[in-house]
């Protein structure tokens, strides 16, 4: 697909380049590095924008994108483009939060992102890239775009290290999450709360503290882990919990089930995509049903382990960049 040696499309790095380790991020340093020599990475000096109004900040890249890309197609892989942004064009939608569940967005996303995103799908030098079968499915009952402009890539799962489990002072559930109102973790305080599980168990939080305003009582919290302390934590948990209300891929419940530790989640179509017959799914209109699944939690056998190893090891990253290589090829049409 590359031709001649050339990269196939231009790769947009700012997040890749970032030090958050949150979804978007994650995402992009990871396909990034399995696209390899397939694309050129487009540099924007992030320090260049760092103080500047955020509005002015999703605007820069639009001036340097156009310059230097020799005609390739270029991937945004987490930003909207900005309306001067040239095609063709490939846009990792992660998701439909700003159509679907706008109130628990971000301020910024509300002002800047969204009006952005809206113009974006409107364009016609666009293919869309979505992390899960479900979201293209969404995308394309929402917006009139032509369906072979939109593209499953469904994420990977990077090799975690294999160190060993965390060990606390008490047994403990997990929760991989950044602390904002979607990821619906005040359910999951409330439940915990109320089950034995809270009398033998801790309930660990990781992840950045965003725009949530949740009171983080009686669980421990811990606000940003490198990959080996992830590593370890997932190791050692018995078991991790995710409430999202709404989700594009959910990473965590496959890196979970990739080193054998059992998936509570809400029951919302996207998990049942990911997850598939491996998770303990509950209705978020029924906190006992959650209550249940804590209450019953029991270390998983052996056999159980295998399961979830087999069907996680389906989620790959070289899988993930052939099929962004397909949306490249796509871009070249449009």
């Amino acid at each position: 697909m590359e031709g001649n040696g050339y990269p196939l499309a231009a790769f947009d790095d700012r997040s890749a380049n970032s030090r958050r380790t949150t979804g978007w991020e994650r995402y992009s340093r990871s396909l990034l590095a399995a696209l390899g020599a397939r694309v050129e990475p487009l540099h924007v000096d992030a320090s260049a924008m760092r103080r500047r109004i955020l509005s002015d900040w999703v605007g820069v890249p639009s001036a340097r994108m156009r310059e230097g890309i020799r005609g390739m197609p270029l991937h945004l892989p987490t930003y909207p483009p900005t309306p001067l942004t040239r095609g063709p064009l490939i846009w990792t939608v992660h998701d439909l939060t700003w159509w679907t569940h706008r109130e628990t967005s971000s301020a910024a996303g509300r002002r800047y992102y969204y009006p952005l995103a809206a113009l974006a799908m409107r364009r016609r030098d666009m293919v869309y890239v979505t992390p899960s079968h479900q979201v293209r499915i969404e995308l394309l009952q929402r917006f009139p775009i032509d369906p072979r402009r939109v593209i499953a890539t469904p994420l990977g799962v990077s090799p975690l290290p294999p160190n060993a489990p965390f060990r606390g002072d008490r047994p403990y559930i997990l929760s991989v999450a950044t602390l904002e109102p979607r990821k619906n973790l005040t359910f999951l305080l409330k439940a915990y709360a109320t089950s034995a599980i809270s009398r033998t168990h801790d309930l660990r939080l990781v992840g950045r503290r965003a725009w949530s305003s949740a009171a983080l009582e009686n669980v421990i919290h811990m606000a940003d882990v490198d990959d080996w302390m992830l590593s370890s934590l997932y190791r050692g948990a018995d078991a991790i919990v995710s409430p999202s209300l709404y989700e594009g891929f959910n990473l965590p419940i496959v890196e979970a089930m990739s080193v054998g530790v059992p998936v509570i989640c809400s029951d919302i179509p996207v998990h049942r995509e990911v997850a598939g017959d491996h998770g303990r799914f509950f209705s978020l209109k029924n906190m006992d049903e959650l209550v249940g699944l804590l209450d019953g939690l029991a270390p998983p056998h052996e056999d159980e382990r295998g399961r979830l190893q087999a069907w996680a090891s389906q989620y790959t990253w070289a899988s993930c960049a052939e099929l962004t290589m397909n949306a490249y090829q796509a871009a070249l049409k449009c």
